[in-house]
This record gives structure tokens, sequence and C-alpha cells, in this order.
């Protein structure tokens, strides 16, 4: 049918506390960055996603 499937990469992203207001705009400019890929679909996830328990 020819519809592509891109590979799933998934990343952890782990920072220091004290570097908590740079973590977004480094975020924001790298997902700008690998979105336009045709190969890779790239997942991000940080300590914050983990639930308790």
């Amino acid at each position: 049918m020819g519809s592509e499937t891109r590979k799933e990469i998934r990343f952890f992203v782990s920072y220091a506390r004290e570097d908590d207001e740079y973590v977004e705009p480094f975020l924001r400019g790298l997902k700008e960055m690998l979105a336009p890929s045709k190969t890779y679909h790239f997942r991000f996830w940080q300590d914050v996603d983990i639930l308790p328990g």
C-alpha cells in the first residue's frame, strides 16, 4: 500500500534540577531539528513522566 512507517527512537532526558529553565528550550529546538526525519520518529520522556508507585 505504500505507507511508510518510521522506526521509533526513544530518548530519556535527564538533567539537574538547577538546569530546569533550560530544558524546554533545548527540547523544543531538538524536536524541531529531528522532526523532518523520514526514517525515524523520535519520542522524548523525562523522569516527570514516571508515575509514582
